[in-house]
């Protein structure tokens, strides 16, 4: 019984939205079939006033106006419970990434320089193997003039760009963090501007702001002989919460 009710309540705003629907159904069905008997009321009482009308009106229809507003309530109460437990996740995703910021903040302070730059290359090592380069890539690297194979961690893609072009949508992406208080993760990618690195889905919903500004470095690995891989890494990572601490999403 106990888990019965906690699947029921996790299932809530489902179960809600689906009554709220079965609800609108039924207030068209009321109304319909109760509109002939206040026809034929009003037929029998033509001299009504306004009063008396709006009367008539909540006698003849008070199930329907009942089913309707109940509906109204199943769709408020689902998008209330909605809003409540995304503004729970993302408050404990906020507290993760704070708590993720301070351990690397105090770790960089322990560690050696030498040690610190170990751990990058291990995590990019690892991440090199999670994520290998595409097999239609690979042939390209000797026809690129100046341009080298990037990794972005967050998306997960290879694209090809120099680094200079990384410096300047990095410096572009901080003037905006000192100017409009935010960028996003999308407003890095359009700057960068390579064919092979796409949009995803929540890439206008993670960035930096004015207190935790884009800061880009990158792990340098060998993947094959004459085959170099620049794996890109984010000093402050891109947070969920970057624009609600100096202003609202920016559309685009």
């Amino acid at each position: 019984m106990g888990k019965f009710l906690q699947n029921l309540k996790l299932k809530s705003p489902t179960l809600l939205i689906a009554t709220g629907c079965a609800g609108i159904v039924m207030t068209g069905i009321s109304v319909f079939k109760r509109t002939p008997k206040y026809l034929e009321y009003v037929e029998k009482n033509p001299n009504m006033g306004k009063l008396e009308r709006s009367k008539a009106i909540l006698r003849h229809y008070w199930p329907s106006i009942a089913i309707g507003a109940s509906s109204a309530a199943c769709f408020i109460g689902a998008h209330t419970i909605d809003v409540r437990r995304q503004a729970a996740m993302a408050g404990a995703l906020g507290m993760s990434e704070t708590a993720l910021l301070e351990y690397k903040n105090a770790a960089e302070e322990v560690l050696t320089e030498n040690d610190v730059k170990k751990i990058e290359e291990k995590i990019a090592e690892k991440r090199k193997e999670e994520h290998p380069i595409p097999d239609e890539m690979v042939p390209e690297y000797e026809y690129r003039q100046g341009e080298v194979l990037f990794y972005e961690p967050t998306s997960g893609q290879h694209f090809w760009s120099t680094v200079e072009t990384i410096r300047r949508a990095e410096r572009d992406c901080l003037k905006d963090c000192m100017c409009d208080m935010f960028t996003s993760v999308r407003d890095f990618f359009d700057r960068i501007d390579s064919p092979q690195l796409c949009r995803f889905r929540d890439d206008e919903e993670i960035g930096w702001n004015a207190e935790h500004p884009i800061e880009v470095s990158y792990t340098v690995l060998e993947e094959k002989p004459g085959l170099i891989v620049y794996v890109l890494d984010y000093r402050e990572p891109p947070t969920t919460q970057y624009a609600d601490l100096h202003g609202p999403t920016r559309l685009i």
